[in-house]
């Protein structure tokens, strides 16, 4: 009677790990009202507790979108793409593993307040090869550095040691408004000295090399970048003004 019951309790304990530790699939498609299928439209999955984006993707040529390994929960699904009304609807956590909301069909925005306005209101919007995220969207503690808000980004990670990796690809270089901070390489200069709430966008792209963009042949090169857009009042007051291709020296934050 004793053995039984532990192998009750073993299945039991077994039952719920496999629960836990299984993950779902949330795909679909998404087309205009003519059933054209919309190039990368922007996919967001957001926490119904906080609204903070657990995860995003971007829908490709034919429409058709994928997002994987996602715990089963309640969420919130947001479909945008610019010029059309964002599509809004609840995703329940389901008994099995791919999750198809099927076609989904974005109607044109009618006027100014339909638009999708890319605001605090949208953490993440996919540019073809970049992404860019809203910084204001994740929130970090008052004293944060650049590192931390990175910390919070989907798809991007931190190590103990200061080194990124956005998609999967190392970080090589981290700019700011397009120009490298302190005419260095090294990511960590940048991601290390500025606050976060200087921040205004953070964009993941693939950077062309730099004699691609001297000469203005692509050479096919790429490196994964991270480019830091300061909020507007930030880029006097903390910086000064700008000269040549990097950013000077900053002012003491206060």
């Amino acid at each position: 009677m004793v053995y039984r019951k532990k192998l009750l309790i073993v299945f039991i304990l077994l039952c719920a790990t496999v629960s836990l530790a299984q993950k779902i699939s949330i795909v679909g498609q998404v087309t205009d009202s003519t059933g054209a299928p919309l190039y990368s439209a922007t996919v967001m999955l957001l926490s119904t507790t906080d609204s903070s984006l657990v995860n995003f993707s971007a829908s490709n040529a034919q429409g058709f979108f994928e997002m994987k390994n996602i715990a089963p929960a309640n969420y919130l699904l947001k479909i945008t793409f610019l010029g059309y009304k964002t599509h809004s609807e609840n995703i329940e956590p389901p008994t099995y593993t791919v999750v198809d909301i099927g076609v989904v069909i974005l109607t044109l925005a009618k006027t100014t307040l339909d638009e999708v306005v890319i605001s605090e209101k949208i953490p993440v919007v996919v540019k073809q090869d970049t992404i860019e995220f809203n910084a204001g969207s994740f929130k970090t503690n008052s004293n944060a550095n650049v590192e931390e808000l990175l910390k919070k980004l989907p798809g991007v990670e931190v190590d103990h040691e200061g080194n990124v990796t956005a998609q999967g690809e190392q970080v090589k270089r981290v700019t700011v408004d397009g120009k490298d901070f302190f005419g260095g390489r090294d990511p960590k200069m940048a991601t290390r000295n500025l606050p976060a709430d200087a921040i205004d966008k953070v964009q993941v792209l693939d950077r062309k090399s730099d004699q691609a963009v001297f000469t203005g042949v692509d050479d096919g090169q790429r490196e994964k970048s991270i480019n830091l857009e300061l909020k507007e009042e930030k880029r006097n007051g903390v910086f000064g003004s700008m000269t040549g291709d990097t950013v000077p020296t900053p002012v003491i934050w206060g």
